[in-house]
């Protein structure tokens, strides 16, 4: 997770009462979602060529019967990617290690400040932030995401946002500061709901009808992805986690204070939970039957998805400065960023498969076609590595500040600098 990013959440909480009481109140209306031009959003969700967009995967059964799922062939909905969290587009086959240092600037955008994961699906680029112009607003923007072009842009008059953008069946989901979860359209821009969140939501998860997330009053959430309704919600600690939901086979995964929980993702109710020996702040994350979480205490866990039992666990590096971050997972391989090092683990045994040590490697790691991409806290630098033994392919200096980890999806790198920048190939 982007320091910056952090350093609000630490701050958001006890500072919002004061938020709300100046600008939360105001009674201004949402802006209409408008075209770079003024007029009236309108766009096509089709693409002209290419794979097809989704295949519909049974994933096995869940606690109440066959678990079925739209699976993104070529896209990017959602913080790290799929339900699994897994950080791993399976699609890519443009970028590889052979050709990712012809990585080029193909183009990039005055959004503001960005906050959280982008969403790319059908060709459309979907990203959530904020605007010094604006202090008392938050931007929702769509982009052509081959050539930038803004479609529409939403201006809703919030405290701000720490929350990417989920994007799903037509749908984008989000959060804002003020403790309300927001869906609109994603054609248009135009409001579908916008309900109380009991706290300030991070990135959400959608499945089989339902929105998932955490919020900062230390609960995990469920409700309904077409009225907002809540359906169930999890109070496990008074400490806040900052991780994505995951989901597989009917359950739900996610830390909250120093505890891993498995919950019915259809019930909320609890299955299992394992506790660390340190605050989870990160995303878990799945492979086969195992579930992947870092925390605090500076250990890397494998946890068997179904019993909650530890498989194995192996540390990630010095207690000084830690911060834990999301792995990503790829073809058995963990991959996981600490300290300036990026390793690469056997997911079955932890056995260590190589270690690559930059003075900023820092961010949560996603992987396309063999290639691991990661950023740099303290530079600001984005990476390219070699996923067969962690040899440096390309970096991008973007400067001290990053705002949200690389996508990638259909030959393209997204990457906040705080700009918006999408890279490519000549």
């Amino acid at each position: 997770m982007p320091t910056t990013k952090r350093r609000r959440l630490i701050f958001a909480q006890w500072m919002l009462s004061l938020v709300i009481l100046t600008i939360g109140q105001i009674g201004l209306p949402a802006e209409p979602a408008l075209t770079a031009n003024g007029s009236p959003a309108t766009i096509r969700l089709a693409r002209e060529a290419g794979p097809a967009l989704t295949s519909i995967v049974v994933s096995g059964t869940g606690p109440t019967g066959p678990e079925v799922q739209l699976v993104p062939t070529d896209d990017w909905t959602k913080d790290r990617f799929d339900l699994s969290n897994s950080g791993y587009n399976p699609s890519e086959d443009i970028l590889g290690p052979s050709n990712v240092s012809g990585l080029t600037t193909a183009w990039s955008a005055k959004s503001g400040e960005l906050f959280g994961s982008p969403a790319v699906s059908r060709g459309v680029l979907y990203v959530t932030g904020e605007n010094s112009s604006y202090p008392t607003a938050v931007f929702v923007s769509a982009y052509d995401a081959g050539k930038g072009k803004r479609i529409w842009r939403r201006r809703l008059w919030r405290a701000g946002t720490l929350s990417g953008v989920t994007y799903h069946a037509g749908a984008l989901y989000f959060g804002t500061d003020d403790y309300i979860l927001h869906s609109i359209d994603a054609e248009t821009g135009a409001r579908r709901w916008d309900v109380p969140a009991g706290g300030i939501p991070t990135n959400v998860t959608v499945w089989n009808g339902m929105v998932y997330f955490q919020a900062t009053d230390a609960a995990i959430h469920a409700v309904d992805a077409a009225t907002g309704q809540e359906t169930w919600r999890f109070s496990g600690s008074a400490l806040v986690g900052l991780g994505t939901p995951a989901i597989a086979r009917g359950v739900l995964y996610e830390g909250n204070g120093q505890s891993l929980y498995a919950l019915d993702a259809r019930t909320g109710q609890l299955v299992w939970s394992y506790e660390t020996g340190g605050l989870i702040e990160a995303s878990a994350s799945l492979w086969q039957n195992t579930v992947f979480v870092a925390s605090e205490d500076q250990y890397l866990y494998a946890i068997n998805a179904t019993t909650g039992l530890l498989r194995w666990r192996v540390a990630l590096g010095p207690p000084s400065f830690w911060q834990d971050q999301a792995t990503a997972i790829a073809d058995g391989v963990v991959y996981a960023c600490a300290q300036g090092t990026l390793q690469a683990f056997n997911a079955v045994t932890g056995a260590l498969r190589w270690k690559a040590t930059s003075a900023t490697y820092s961010g949560d790691p996603v992987v396309a076609n063999g290639v691991v991409y990661v950023s740099g806290s303290s530079s600001g630098n984005l990476y390219a590595v070699d996923a067969s033994d962690g040899t440096n392919l390309w970096t991008f200096a973007s400067g001290p500040t990053h705002v949200f980890e690389p996508i990638v999806a259909n030959g393209m790198v997204y990457f906040g600098t705080p700009e918006l920048t999408a890279f490519s190939l000549p």
